[in-house]
């Protein structure tokens, strides 16, 4: 007889009281709080039913639109500014917006737990609510709507036109038959301002919860050790947007050995306001040759995932080219999924880098291969003690 779905339940609880009472006391912290969300998760799905969780998946897009409209009216960032809980109807007055609108996404947005319900139609913030109200937060969220959205509503249609099949070229994939465009996803943000910062926005932003990479990888060991002294280029952070991952470099390691080096195509650069006078500014785009030869670390975060394997080839062999070898090394900042067991953000972050720019999230193979066909021999993948991205450590062959 088959056991129900209490009985197998029961040992996942105490498993999972186990691993909360781990992470209570402060020893492998993250670790246990991780393994308490995979057994609660466990938990959730052995007491719904199949019919229960085939039905409510067909609604998931809903989640997404409620939170682009409360973005939208600004109902995190009203909540969260409140000292009490509001009614709808002092958030109607606020945003304009009419009331039965805002019972309905309300109501939504209660059950997520991204506001609480308090009562009736009365709402108060919680911890995430102002979380997502910070306008980072924010803009990953409308970005992700608004350009990644589309492509992904029009994929069973292109699969039926060009093959069941994943896009891999950023001209003519799912990106260019949603928007009716042949520019690429880039070219196509920076022609339009109003996306481009948004962008740029959602790229201070793009590691999520995870820690600075300044925080945990052994950057000393692994990149100051060894390095010249006579004020070579120390850090060349390609594509490095406003500056962000250069500037907590700065701020940990303040007299570095050498120089440190932001660059990004030119839109991007001029939009880099409160880049320290430290760090110099250099215009690139990393589909020509680099200039900056012989750096000790050129550092990439979140460019590859947005590239198919003949356009990342294409910035690692410009890069390969600088290099010195037996000095220079490449630190790539990404996502490394692991062979199983993937989290939900990982296989969802892969799937938009797909919709948007034919681009992919790689395994420790995937990387291994990429780098190989470039020229490169991986030294280690670097994983920080919690989820997120790692960092692939590379130098060249030979």
């Amino acid at each position: 007889m088959a056991k129900s779905s209490m009985e197998l339940t029961t040992p996942i609880l105490k498993k999972l009281g186990e691993a909360v009472q781990q992470s209570a006391d402060g020893k492998n912290q993250e670790i246990a709080r991780l393994e308490a969300i995979r057994l609660a998760q466990l938990v959730l799905s052995n007491l719904r039913s199949p019919d229960e969780v085939a039905f409510e998946t067909a609604f998931l897009g809903t989640q997404a639109v409620c939170c682009r409209i409360a973005i939208k009216l600004d109902l995190f960032g009203i909540l969260s500014r409140s000292s009490r809980s509001m009614s709808v109807t002092e958030l109607a007055t606020i945003t304009k917006a009419e009331p039965l609108l805002l019972v309905r996404i309300t109501r939504m947005l209660g059950a997520m737990r991204l506001v609480e319900e308090v009562g009736k139609q009365e709402y108060r913030a919680l911890p995430v609510t102002t979380v997502m109200a910070n306008p980072i937060r924010a803009a990953v969220h409308c970005h992700a709507w608004d350009q990644s959205v589309p492509c992904l509503s029009r994929f069973p249609e292109y699969l039926d036109k060009y093959g069941l099949k994943c896009p891999s070229d950023q001209t003519t994939g799912l990106f260019q038959y949603a928007f009716k465009t042949d520019q690429g996803a880039f070219d196509y943000w920076f022609s339009r301002p109003e996306i481009l910062d948004l962008v740029n926005t959602v790229m201070e932003g793009a590691r999520g919860a995870s820690p600075s990479w300044a925080e945990w990888f052994p950057i000393q060991e692994r990149i100051i050790d060894g390095a010249k002294t006579d004020n070579s280029v120390l850090v060349v952070d390609v594509g490095g947007g406003r500056g962000h991952n250069l500037e907590e470099f700065r701020k940990r390691y303040p007299q570095p050995k050498g120089r440190l080096v932001l660059q990004d195509l030119e839109p991007v650069m001029n939009d880099a306001r409160t880049v320290h006078e430290d760090i110099t500014i250099l215009p690139y785009d990393f589909f020509k040759p680099q200039p900056i030869r012989g750096a000790r670390a050129y550092y990439f975060a979140h460019i590859f995932h947005d590239w198919a394997e003949a356009q990342s080839l294409v910035i690692l062999k410009h890069t390969a080219a600088a290099m010195t070898k037996g000095y220079s090394k490449v630190f790539i900042n990404d996502f490394i999924l692991p062979d199983t067991g993937a989290s939900l953000t990982q296989s969802g972050l892969d799937i938009t880098m797909m919709s948007v720019n034919a681009g992919i999230e790689r395994s420790q193979d995937q990387w291994t291969d990429l780098l190989d066909k470039a020229g490169f021999a991986v030294v280690k993948f670097w994983l920080p003690n919690g989820p997120g991205e790692g960092i692939v450590e590379a130098v060249l062959k030979g």
